[in-house]
């Protein structure tokens, strides 16, 4: 089948920060917290062959947690 366009996306992200004390700040982040899979764009020119959409506009890595913590010294 071919593709003629794509549906426009939209991704759920939230960060958070946390200022503990004067010295240390904790960082908190959620990537595609509903874990929307990007579109199948196969026969279309420019797409990644390996992962099948755009992995630089699309997500193919599904829902990503991080955690960080800032000192100062």
């Amino acid at each position: 089948y071919e593709i003629q366009s794509i549906k426009a996306y939209n991704y759920l992200d939230l960060s958070v920060r946390w200022q503990l004390s004067d010295m240390v700040r904790v960082n908190f982040s959620a990537q595609n917290i509903l874990d929307k899979n990007p579109p199948v764009v196969a026969n279309i020119p420019g797409a990644n062959t390996s992962s099948n959409t755009y992995a630089d506009t699309y997500d193919p890595l599904g829902r990503r947690f991080g955690l960080g913590v800032s000192v100062k010294f």
